[in-house]
């Protein structure tokens, strides 16, 4: 054991060591000689000196200094080693305890990081719990290291596949959400974050209840952001993407119902010149679709066509995906057709048909397949006004010459 010496000869030793560092830094790129010194200081000192667990604090950091720069793993192991035993000399209760057990956590992810071995991960994890249990949930730092926490779980789970992990991350990620702060700009962030890990549980576990909980976090973070947010359509069109989940389910009247709301109110706040007002308009088309195929109303026929009608309108002329939307358009109205016997349907189709044939580049390989529909619009129609000029569109469109 190494003997104690007097508090003058350790703040000698400790002045000493200071001037090294100090000259090192400036002397020779590397940091050899202030380890060197700092391991010689903690020879001259007894384990019950209590400066002794800041010198080994200090040390450990000095090796993480040079593991940063140089990447040597040696480096990292003899911070780890020299930050527990650190640990080790701290009673309980002492205020640096919390910190220093989160370094450790930080310097055994760092290693898990360059090495990728599960027990480094296990370190990490532990230490991070270890610390979180001492510090209050006062304590500013305290969600960030509750988030951290189930980061890492998720990362545990990504290699084990145990729900275990998942169920640990959800509950964490909702503890530091607890204990943030409602005006906290990156609640939405950690809400979305939470959205994503119970629609992974449900993933897994098939549960309906965790695709009810994604949904609910996925709304509550859309409702924080600004409406200038660039990242709020994503965001949106993911909520979309959990309520059609939902609607596979088996709740689907409730899942489309909300998802149709949802969309409605998001293009109430749009202006009439924004340019994500399409993208919402079509999204909002395949929902009335999707209601009317499951409940067979007519009036989400109706939604359906007048929001592609609103789309379809807001779609410059060169537009390249502008006749595919009044082909779907036509089809949409036949299908009306089909279920009301309207004639003006059909007209309507026709006309949408029409028009997404002009703007067809020549050559289209698409031309022959709609020319073909074109002629059955017509002869529907005839069939339903039995009009002699319907007939001859219908002749006129079958002829080879048509498709030029």
């Amino acid at each position: 054991m190494a003997t104690s010496i007097g508090r003058g000869s350790f703040t000698s030793v400790h002045s000493l060591r200071r001037r090294l560092d100090w000259e090192d830094w400036f002397l020779e790129p590397d940091n050899d000689s202030a380890i060197a010194s700092q391991r010689t200081s903690l020879e001259l000192i007894s384990d019950g000196d209590p400066q002794k667990s800041s010198y080994l604090f200090e040390l450990a950091g000095l090796y993480k200094d040079r593991f940063d720069r140089k990447d040597r793993t040696f480096d990292l192991n003899n911070a780890i080693t020299n930050q527990k035993a650190g640990l080790e000399l701290l009673p309980d209760g002492d205020p640096q305890k919390p910190p220093r057990i989160f370094e450790l956590a930080g310097l055994y992810k760092q290693r898990f990081d360059r090495k990728t071995r599960t027990s480094d991960l296990n370190n990490v994890i532990a230490n991070q719990k270890t610390g979180l249990e001492l510090i209050s949930d006062d304590d500013p730092k305290k969600p960030l290291h509750l988030f951290e926490l189930a980061s890492l779980y998720e990362q545990r789970f990504d290699r084990k596949d145990r729900l275990g992990d998942l169920d640990s991350a959800v509950g964490t990620k909702k503890a530091g959400l607890e204990l943030l702060p409602g005006d906290n700009s990156q609640k939405p962030v950690h809400l979305f974050e939470l959205a994503n890990l119970y629609k992974r549980r449900f993933d897994r576990s098939y549960q309906v209840l965790d695709l009810d909980n994604a949904i609910a976090n996925q709304k509550v973070a859309l409702e924080l952001l600004s409406e200038n947010d660039p990242q709020k359509q994503y965001y949106f069109f993911e909520l979309l993407g959990l309520y059609e989940q939902r609607f596979d389910k088996g709740d689907r009247t409730l899942g489309l119902d909300n998802a149709i709301e949802d969309q409605k109110a998001e293009l109430e706040l749009l202006s009439e010149s924004d340019p994500r007002r399409q993208t919402h308009l079509f999204g909002l088309v395949n929902l009335y679709e999707q209601r009317f195929d499951w409940e067979d109303q007519i009036l989400d026929l109706d939604g359906a066509i007048a929001n592609q009608e609103a789309g379809v309108g807001l779609l410059s002329w060169n537009d390249p995906q502008k006749p595919i939307h009044l082909f779907k358009l036509a089809n949409m109205y036949e299908r009306r057709f089909d279920r009301e016997y309207q004639a003006l349907d059909l007209d309507n189709a026709i006309a949408n048909q029409k028009v997404g044939l002009k703007l067809l580049p020549s050559g289209s390989s698409q031309k022959p397949t709609r020319l073909f529909h074109l002629a059955n619009l017509y002869e529907r129609l005839f069939d339903q006004k039995s009009q002699d000029l319907d007939l001859d569109n219908a002749l006129q469109t079958k002829r080879p010459d048509s498709n030029s």
